[in-house]
């Protein structure tokens, strides 16, 4: 066990049963937690198995042609607030609730991506990159 803010947490293993507590606590340091998500996305070398999209709703489509470009065949773009708390079923919602209607409208009609939404708490869509 070790303590990440304040809190008892298991440390990973790796395969020879060591820890990777450094490791992660290194990788963390690393990371490009606040600022320009999707700058820092494009900017990233080589491709992912998971693309976590939780940015400013007015930008979620933006992250669509960045996605396709950086995930793997087989990796998952999981989107956050996708109801948008009913917000994206009005006609004329604000430029939060366009952008999450304008995604999901994107990735209904991507070739490329086979997407379900999740009705969980206020809605989270898996696409599949084909």
């Amino acid at each position: 066990m070790v303590r990440v803010g304040g809190r008892p947490e298991r440390a990973g293993r790796d395969d020879r049963g060591g820890s990777r507590e450094l490791e992660a606590r290194d990788e963390i340091s690393r990371a490009p937690l606040v600022g320009d998500a999707i700058g820092h996305l494009e900017r990233e070398r080589g491709t992912f198995d998971v693309i976590l999209n939780d940015i400013d709703k007015w930008q979620y489509p933006e992250v669509l042609p960045i996605a396709r470009k950086k995930l793997r065949t087989g990796g998952l773009l999981i989107t956050d607030n996708m109801l948008w708390s009913g917000r994206v079923l009005r006609k004329r919602g604000d430029r939060n609730a366009r952008g999450v209607q304008e995604l999901t409208r994107l990735l209904y009609r991507a070739p490329d991506f086979h997407t379900t939404l999740l009705p969980i708490r206020d809605g989270v869509t898996v696409s599949l990159k084909l």
